[in-house]
């Protein structure tokens, strides 16, 4: 995700606001294929992330948003993404659940590994790997 995302609700002139409790940041960020602006765009996250942990030495981002598509591949797919990002851990992992996947009328389920890169910076870059499940694979029709 290439990090565009503005604070909705907390305190603006903090540089560390995010690790505050009930920060809430929305976003609509271009997504690429790679860390790199200038790679491929494969379409935009549009959502929220907001800091659900109170202890700020353990923060917690609770990450709530849609994938709009807008590659070849996946255009006018949207992938819905819910779950928790926790910011300190030394991996920097955090696991989402994929809750609907629409293409092509097909729903699927399936989980995604967060990597996030850069914790301790204003613009937080997120690397996603995503594992789903078709439905339509599961209800095969003779």
């Amino acid at each position: 995700m290439q990090p565009r995302s503005r604070l909705a609700c907390g305190n603006q002139k903090k540089p560390s606001s995010a690790v505050e409790f009930g920060t809430i940041f929305a976003i609509d960020d271009k997504l690429t294929v790679t860390s790199d602006p200038n790679s491929a765009p494969l379409g935009r996250a549009q959502g929220i992330y907001v800091n659900s942990a109170q202890d700020s030495n353990d923060p917690a981002l609770h990450l709530i948003f849609s994938v709009m598509f807008t590659n070849k591949e996946f255009n006018d797919s949207t992938l819905e993404i819910q779950g928790a990002d926790k910011l300190f851990e030394l991996k920097n992992r955090g696991f989402c659940g994929v809750w609907n996947w629409e293409i092509s009328a097909r729903l699927a389920r399936g989980f995604t590994v967060i990597e996030t890169a850069m914790p301790f910076t204003r613009s937080l870059l997120m690397f996603f790997t995503i594992d789903l499940c078709f439905a339509s694979s599961l209800y095969m029709k003779y």
